[in-house]
C-alpha cells in the first residue's frame, strides 16, 4: 500500500517547495511582477493544501 504522506511530500518536492523556501525566497529576492508574485503563493497555498489533506488522510487512517 501507498503511503498517502509519501505522495504528497513528493508531489510538494516536485514544486521544489521546502520548508521556509516561500519566506525566504521573498527575503532575498524582488519580485518583477504581481503575476510572479501571485505564481509562488499560489504554489504556497498549494503545498500548504496538500498538507491539510495529507494530515487528514494520516488521521483517518490512525483513527477509522
Amino acid at each position: 500500500m501507498t503511503n498517502i504522506f509519501d505522495i504528497k511530500q513528493n508531489k510538494a518536492f516536485q514544486k521544489g517547495l521546502r520548508v521556509g523556501k516561500f519566506n525566504n525566497s521573498r527575503a532575498l529576492k524582488r519580485q518583477a511582477s504581481m503575476g510572479e508574485i501571485r505564481t509562488k503563493v499560489e504554489k504556497h497555498i498549494e503545498a500548504k493544501k496538500d498538507l491539510v489533506d495529507q494530515l487528514q488522510a494520516k488521521h483517518e487512517t490512525l483513527n477509522p
